[in-house]
């Protein structure tokens, strides 16, 4: 009798324990797997651009199976609360690839209407992008992939214009890749893959061109 009552004193405040850290512990996971929002406005504050997702990596051990589900991160952006693009999807990985954070760690706005969102690789070469609107209609936003560490965002681009960023480029990385959104219509990604030629010693340029079509990418030494 003795012994019953010990037993049952014991496995009340035990089973309370095991209860309660099963609380914190599904707390926990939950917090850690919960998507951010973070935003970045233009230098006069003309644009808006948001972004929507898993932002890190989750910390080993991984706890729970939402750990090892793919980390997406979207971008909407607007301009004077008209809104030019809704949740495009710039950014898929799972949980053992680079984050986007750290893919993308720093951002500066190069113009009023072009972010880049990028990271410092250590390439002795800086590659020029030549971007140009042939398509008769103005793009509202346009994405453009250089390697793996440079994105560039641009929105509201005028028929006829043509502008240049600049990517420094290691030649495992030698790729570039384009999408966006006219008025009426989204164009899908296309991208070119040049890191199977001979590494070039000079710098080289790129052409994204935009025509009614969609984009195209094509090199230049």
């Amino acid at each position: 009798m003795i012994k019953r009552n010990l037993t049952s004193i014991f496995a009340i405040p035990l089973a309370a324990l095991l209860l309660g850290a099963g609380a914190l512990a599904f707390g926990f996971i939950q917090k850690k797997t919960q998507p951010t929002t973070w935003a970045s406005e233009s230098p006069n504050r003309v644009y808006r651009v948001s972004f929507t997702g898993m932002r890190s990596r989750p910390s080993w051990p991984f706890t729970s199976p939402g750990d090892l589900e793919n980390r997406k991160v979207s971008v909407s952006a607007s301009r004077g609360g008209a809104i030019l693009v809704d949740r495009d999807d710039i950014y898929d990985g799972d949980a053992y690839d680079s984050s986007f954070s750290e893919l993308y760690p720093k951002s500066e706005w190069l113009s009023e209407t072009t972010l880049h969102l990028w990271q410092r690789n250590r390439s002795e070469h800086t590659n020029a992008i030549s971007i140009t609107n042939e398509s008769g209609q103005e793009i509202k936003y346009l994405y453009i992939k250089a390697g793996k560490t440079n994105l560039f965002l641009l929105f509201d681009m005028a028929p006829g214009n043509t502008l240049t960023v600049q990517a420094p480029l290691e030649h495992w990385e030698d790729f570039v890749g384009c999408k966006g959104k006219f008025d009426n219509r989204d164009f899908p990604y296309r991208s070119i893959d040049f890191s199977l030629s001979p590494p070039s010693n000079s710098m080289t340029r790129y052409n994204v061109t935009v025509t009614t079509d969609g984009c195209s990418v094509t090199r230049k030494e």
